[in-house]
């Protein structure tokens, strides 16, 4: 299985998108959520594609949204905004001593399901930094503008290359210095 770790902001959404949400949302006489209306039709339009071109592709969510709302809440927000493929997004990373290492999260997770899942790559698309020991992993998109074109094109290459492979038995290594 290969595993895309998808933040939200700054990269389904971005800077750009809740300013034109905001815009519309001003000038409408009828309430719209900044968060459902908000994703980037571009971000949500390339997202697509990466699930389309990687075969057995699967969602988890690294977001802070996670902390407000539940998977289900999540998928309905994503398959609103269009994306086509809400179901491949099955779980989030876990939160533990309210640590906001992402890297760490994305490791707990790992470490608790890539041997069940049988994860043998993985993708982080998220416009922080924080992913240590997970830095070849991540594709860091601009928080002003979200999962774009040069973006969606380096995490195909960078399953179809292999770049991406993961290898649960050197993590763990890692892990036990």
């Amino acid at each position: 299985m290969k595993v895309v770790f998808c933040d939200i902001d700054g990269v389904l959404n971005s800077f750009q998108s809740i300013e034109a949400a905001r815009r519309i949302k001003s000038n409408r006489q009828d309430s719209i959520g900044i968060n459902e209306d908000c994703f980037c039709p571009m971000a949500i339009s390339n997202l697509n594609i990466l699930f389309e071109d990687i075969h057995n592709l699967w969602g988890v969510v690294s977001s802070t949204w996670r902390k407000h709302y539940d998977i289900e809440q999540i998928r309905n927000f994503l398959s609103m905004a269009g994306f086509l493929y809400p179901w491949k997004i099955f779980d989030i990373t876990p939160t533990r001593l309210s640590n906001r290492h992402r890297g760490n999260e994305i490791h707990w997770w790992l470490s608790d399901y890539a041997e069940e899942y049988e994860v043998n790559s993985f993708v982080i698309l998220d416009d922080n930094s924080d992913m240590n020991p997970y830095e070849k992993h991540l594709v860091q998109t601009n928080g002003k503008h979200g999962f774009m074109y040069e973006d969606l094109i380096k995490s195909i290459e960078g399953f179809n290359s292999g770049e991406f492979s993961y290898d649960r038995e050197l993590d763990k290594k890692r892990y036990e210095r």
